[in-house]
Order: C-alpha cells, then sequence, then structure tokens
C-alpha cells in the first residue's frame, strides 16, 4: 500500500517535533555544561542575506505543487498536494522552526517543526534525517528552495520500496 506524500512528509515533520515537556535533540551541551553569552545567542540567530531571503520566501507562503512515489526505482502517477507555511524562524546555527498551517476537523492550527536548514549559495536545503513513524518506518528527506520553487525527494529506510519526490512552486499571500 502506497501511503500519500501530504501524510508522510506531515508525520515525518510531526514526528521531528518534540512531545511537550521535551525538547529536541541537540549536539550542543547542556546548558549546564556551557556558558552562553549574550553575543553568542546573538550571532546564532542572526540572520545572513541567503538566510533572510529564505525567511521572507517562506513567509505567509502557499507550496502548491505535485508528489510522485518511487516504487522499485520506477516515478509512479504524479499526485496534486499543497502546504501552507506561516513563517520560518532561526533558532540557532542550522536549527530552524518551520510555522506550517493545518486544517484540522474545520479549525485552523499552526504547527512548529524543528528542521535542519543548510544553504548552499543562495540554495536552502531542508534536511530531515532517520525521523521515526508510528509504523516503524524511518523516514528522511532533502527538500530544496530556491526563487519560488522547491523540490526534493523523501525515503524511507528501504529506498528501493519507499520513497518519491515533490516539486512546486511558491506563493506568497
Amino acid at each position: 500500500m502506497m501511503i500519500p506524500h501530504a501524510l508522510i512528509l506531515l508525520g515525518v515533520l510531526v514526528l521531528a517535533a518534540p512531545l511537550p515537556g521535551q525538547t529536541a535533540p541537540s549536539a550542543e551541551p547542556p546548558a549546564a555544561e556551557r556558558s552562553p553569552t549574550a553575543a553568542d545567542a546573538a550571532a546564532s540567530t542572526e540572520l545572513t542575506a541567503q538566510e533572510a531571503a529564505f525567511a521572507a520566501m517562506l513567509k505567509n507562503a502557499t507550496l502548491r505543487g505535485s508528489w510522485a512515489p518511487i516504487d522499485k526505482r520506477l516515478l509512479g502517477k504524479e499526485q496534486e498536494d499543497g502546504y501552507r507555511i506561516l513563517r520560518a524562524e532561526k533558532i540557532r546555527g542550522s536549527q530552524w522552526s518551520l510555522v506550517s498551517l493545518f486544517k484540522i476537523q474545520g479549525q485552523e492550527l499552526s504547527v512548529p517543526f524543528p528542521v535542519t536548514i543548510h544553504f548552499a549559495g543562495d540554495v536552502a536545503v531542508m534536511a530531515l534525517d532517520k525521523i521515526p513513524l508510528g509504523d516503524g518506518t524511518v523516514w528522511s528527506a532533502r527538500i530544496l528552495f530556491h526563487d519560488d520553487v522547491y523540490a526534493g525527494s523523501w525515503w524511507g529506510a528501504d529506498k528501493a520500496v519507499k520513497s518519491g519526490v515533490v516539486s512546486g512552486t511558491i506563493t506568497r499571500d
């Protein structure tokens, strides 16, 4: 059975988020083990020109495009999908929060998702690595963002069986 891409991506993002009362895993030592200064805090959240452009591109953004599964290295049928992102906020270093808007049972809900964003020049790359879902599958993704276009791929632990591609355009309200 093929799981719809939007559900996979949503599941990956939701399960990447810490549970209430938990904090996201970090490579940084606990605060008690280091002494951050005000300069450290300011430097970690200052935006470069590329980061500011990325944040502006995703402010009140609608991502509209398509996804297609890859099954045994064969591209499947494309299906339409879309996402709403309210904002992208730099947390520290390459750690960001994408605040997305979802309609659930008629109610709009904004949900922050912790993600890693790397930059290759003016191209932002969202990296999600080995995020477990409730069905026992571990998912990863790489999504590129540039000039109001996004494209990328996602895959399960067994890439040859569970994977797919996604692409589309970005508009702002």
